[in-house]
């Protein structure tokens, strides 16, 4: 079991609040929608041990069931398919019980390969060990309602998700990913009266 004490163990943990907290909101365009629904999913290097890759982008974000793969630094890349205007991402790893994943590094792209035009909108790897720089955001303790990440207006097709194991153990494990953003013919960019559910 956990140790309660992680909250030292770890470096670099983002306060939590009680799940009587109110949600957090973000202010998005109107007509911004989840466009990761129902969109293909690829794992990269790494066998998945449980689940199906297809079941991050399901709509489903109950406890179970999950996707995991085996340890070390993996990813999952979603294609939404067509260019997006993206302004936020919001993502749950597990959520049965506290645990806090560690390299989560989140980026977005038009090349599928994340050669070229690389954005990273998300880096908790506090010492670089991921090999793609020190990240300056917090450690944080997957809970139910996920992890809300503000993006500022990002053009991309393909969103890319790392992370490598968590303080429980190596494994890696999603539940689902959601990116809202409007297509990028739109040409829409700051914030208007809306919101992320």
């Amino acid at each position: 079991h956990r140790s309660a004490d992680f909250m030292d163990r770890v470096p670099n943990v983002e306060k939590t609040g009680s799940p009587f907290d109110p949600p957090d909101v973000l202010m998005v365009p109107q007509g911004t929608r989840n466009v990761a629904l129902g969109k293909p999913v690829a794992g990269g290097e790494g066998a998945i041990i449980i689940g199906r890759a297809e079941m991050i982008t399901d709509g489903d974000k109950e406890i179970e069931p999950f996707v995991e793969w085996e340890p070390g630094l993996r990813h999952v890349t979603i294609d939404l398919q067509e260019r997006y205007v993206v302004h936020a991402i919001s993502l749950w790893h597990y959520h049965k019980a506290p645990r806090i994943y560690f390299d989560v590094i989140v980026q977005i792209a038009d090349d599928a390969s994340f050669r070229t035009g690389v954005t990273t909108v998300f880096n908790n790897d506090h010492d670089g060990s991921a090999g793609m720089g020190v990240g300056r955001d917090k450690h944080y303790v997957d809970t139910f309602r996920g992890k809300l990440i503000p993006v500022n207006a990002v053009r991309g097709r393909f969103i890319r998700l790392y992370s490598n194991g968590n303080d429980q153990n190596e494994l890696n494990q999603y539940l689902e990913v959601e990116v809202y953003g409007k297509p990028a013919a739109a040409g829409t960019t700051g914030q208007d009266a809306g919101r992320t559910p």
